[in-house]
């Protein structure tokens, strides 16, 4: 009798640190959820978009410059080019990797990207600054139509995670 005792008592034990566990884990959970990890990648798509602005402003700034800063037209290229790396890798690339036009519209943003960096990376005397500005022109709209479908891609993604997690 003392044994089944024992054996009830070590079964309740267990059945509690079983429950305990499981209740860690959906604590967890939710609260990842609550914090997604898409809001960062939303966050990340529509600094592309902001750091195409800026190159495009500095590009405006240079160009009606007598004498033009190539290096800092460089490194705000950089920069821009950084952040489209962040954007085409990780988490923001799962996210957009979901919609066939924010897949066209990355591949597009890929030509201004190689594009751009072959003309940031060219001797000063092959420096277009022109044709920097026509492709940076015409990559903003598209940058732009990302941001806004990342954020929508995003807040999809999010309520699917607390549908499925429910």
């Amino acid at each position: 009798m003392k044994s089944i005792r024992m054996s009830i008592y070590a079964l309740i034990v267990g059945l509690l640190i079983l429950l305990a566990m499981m209740g860690r884990g959906i604590w967890t959970e939710l609260r990842e959820l609550s914090t997604a990890a898409d809001e960062n990648a939303q966050w990340t798509i529509s600094q592309l978009d902001t750091e195409i602005a800026k190159f495009n402003s500095a590009l405006l700034r240079q160009k009606s410059s007598s004498a033009p800063d190539l290096d800092s037209l460089r490194l705000r290229g950089n920069i821009m080019l950084s952040r489209f790396d962040l954007v085409t890798q990780g988490n923001a690339a799962n996210v957009l990797s979901k919609s066939e036009e924010a897949v066209r519209l990355l591949e597009d943003l890929r030509a201004f990207a190689d594009g751009t960096d072959a003309i940031t990376s060219a001797d000063p005397a092959d420096f277009d600054l022109s044709r920097l500005q026509e492709i940076t022109e015409q990559a903003q709209p598209k940058a732009r139509r990302l941001a806004l479908l990342g954020v929508s891609l995003g807040a999809e993604s999010e309520a699917a995670s607390r549908r499925d997690f429910a």
